[in-house]
C-alpha cells in the first residue's frame, strides 16, 4: 500500500498505472477543495490520508494502518472510477482512510464484494 499526504506527492509517485493516479489526484484534490471552502487546510494528520492498495498486501499491513483487515473494513460508501474503487473508512468524526483500490484480478474476493456492497 501506499499513503499519499498531498496532491503533490500523488503527482510525483512512480509507477502508478494512469487510472490509478487519475483516481487518486480526484479524491486528493477534492479533499483539499472541500475544506478550502470551508475556510480550513487539508492536514492528512486530522482529516486522514488517502491510501493506494496495492498487489501483495497482507491483512497485517491494513490492520497496522486502520486497526482491521481490508476484507473486515466498514466502508461509508464506494465508488468506481478509472478502474478503481474509492471508499472511505471513518475512525471518528474527523478522521478517516480514503481508500483507493484498483479493481484488479489480485484483489481478494472478501475484499471486492465488501467494496461492491458498499456501493449500495
Amino acid at each position: 500500500m501506499r499513503v499519499f499526504r498531498s496532491l503533490e506527492e500523488v503527482r510525483s509517485a512512480d509507477g502508478l498505472e494512469p487510472g490509478w493516479r487519475l483516481a487518486l489526484e480526484r479524491v486528493m484534490g477534492d479533499l483539499v477543495s472541500a475544506l478550502s471552502g470551508a475556510g480550513f487546510t487539508y492536514d492528512p494528520a486530522t482529516e486522514g490520508p488517502v491510501v493506494l492498495a496495492e498487489r501483495g498486501d497482507t491483512d497485517d499491513d491494513w490492520r497496522n494502518l486502520m486497526g482491521c483487515a481490508l476484507s473486515a473494513a466498514l466502508f461509508e460508501g464506494a465508488t468506481l472510477e478509472h478502474g478503481c474503487f474509492v471508499a472511505v473508512v471513518l475512525m471518528n468524526n474527523e478522521f478517516g482512510y480514503t481508500i483507493v483500490v484498483p479493481d484488479a484480478p489480485w484483489l481478494a474476493p472478501e475484499s471486492l464484494t465488501r467494496l461492491i456492497d458498499a456501493m449500495g
